[in-house]
């Protein structure tokens, strides 16, 4: 009687026979605790269907009826297994397979080093002449020239001397000015060609006078409107800056030009508000490196780490420096002339500088400052 009660109560449910032993029960328990840990990845599915197979299904008809629901959650489970291993391979890719991904969309941006942290900018040093402004513009010329004419007395260069100094200016580009002459006053001694060795202060005093001529002209042209103003910078350097600022980076403005100048060609281009009080220059005829201490003293007093403080310029001094101290260095490799489009000599001296990213101007401006500043999703 109660047999018969049993089997119509388990009919009524849709299984057949009689219901299962407490050891079947048990092994269903199990099973189903396997197949949860199949979803986990902890067990193979192979393995759980040949055990699934050996405990249930052999001599137990009814326990039938529960093996297609089962199948299902299985194949559920497969598939986020192959879920969980796509994403997996995803985010296992080393930082420099990630970080060249990242970048092929970017045909404008130069990665040189793939393993540059990005994203954590909160302090910006910029170069000032042939970064942002090309009011200087041809100065390597004037200094050529003037070297040449010193060092020969005036007469015909040798191609050796023409060659010494071509290079000595091409690799000390962004460094003080009085250095540079204090090298002048060596390279006049050293060929002894010249009648008389000058000091390098008043050799400095020399260059000035030739290359202050065409930058008083230039800043007289400037007729107050922003287009003046944008005819003599980089094309988009006024729009990079604007975009730093808006995400609260601190920027700062480091030359190996005298301050004065600095301070004064600034404001002439209408970009010193964007610095305030951080526009430092040479001090006279000292040869203490305001680049060097500005990036020392930011990374000291505001406790930076590298990847918080980017370092922009065009020649290697600035770029080498970045470099030492682990900063982010973008190097600006523009064709001053037309103030955009690539210089291969100024890409080449970059490059051996050490520049984790180049660029050839700031036409992208938006999208450079989010890449710098904004955080990088590795996803």
């Amino acid at each position: 009687m109660c047999s018969d009660q049993s089997s119509s109560r388990w009919a009524g449910k849709g299984h057949w026979l009689a219901p299962p032993s407490a050891r079947s029960a048990s092994r269903l328990l199990r099973s189903r605790r396997r197949l949860t840990r199949l979803a986990q990845g902890m067990l193979s599915r192979r393995h759980c269907q040949q055990r699934f197979a050996q405990e249930l299904l052999p001599g137990r008809q009814s326990l039938l009826p529960i093996w297609q629901p089962l199948s299902r959650w299985k194949s559920c489970c497969k598939l986020a297994q192959l879920r969980q291993r796509r994403s997996s391979n995803v985010t296992q890719l080393p930082r420099k397979q990630q970080t060249m991904r990242r970048f092929e969309s970017l045909p404008w941006l130069e990665v040189l080093n793939p393993g540059v942290v990005l994203g954590q900018v909160r302090y910006a040093l910029f170069d000032f002449d042939g970064t942002l402004s090309l009011i200087r513009r041809g100065w390597e010329d004037v200094m050529r020239a003037l070297m040449v004419s010193c060092i020969t007395g005036g007469g015909e260069p040798p191609a050796e001397i023409e060659a010494e100094v071509a290079a000595y200016i091409d690799h000390s580009t962004g460094i003080l000015t009085i250095k540079q002459m204090k090298w002048l006053a060596e390279a006049v001694r050293r060929y002894g060609i010249a009648k008389e060795v000058y000091s390098p202060a008043e050799y400095k005093h020399l260059y000035l006078e030739r290359l202050l001529t065409p930058v008083r002209q230039r800043l007289a042209s400037l007729d107050g409107s922003q287009a003046a103003r944008d005819a003599w910078m980089v094309v988009g350097a006024r729009a990079f800056l604007e975009s730093l600022a808006d995400r609260q980076v601190q920027l700062f403005l480091a030359s190996g030009t005298d301050q004065e100048y600095v301070v004064t060609e600034a404001a002439m281009l209408d970009v010193a508000h964007f610095f305030g009080d951080n526009i430092f220059g040479a001090q006279g005829d000292s040869e203490e490196d305001s680049k060097e201490a500005v990036i020392r003293r930011l990374l000291q007093v505001n406790r930076l780490a590298g990847p918080e403080l980017l370092v922009v310029g065009d020649g290697p001094v600035e770029i080498s420096l970045a470099h030492a101290v682990g900063a982010v260095a973008l190097g600006v490799a523009a064709d001053e002339q037309r103030r955009q489009g690539l210089d291969v000599r100024k890409r080449q001296r970059l490059v051996g500088a050490g520049a984790d990213l180049l660029i050839t101007d700031f036409l992208h401006a938006q999208q450079l400052a989010h890449l710098l500043c904004a955080p990088v999703n590795h996803e």
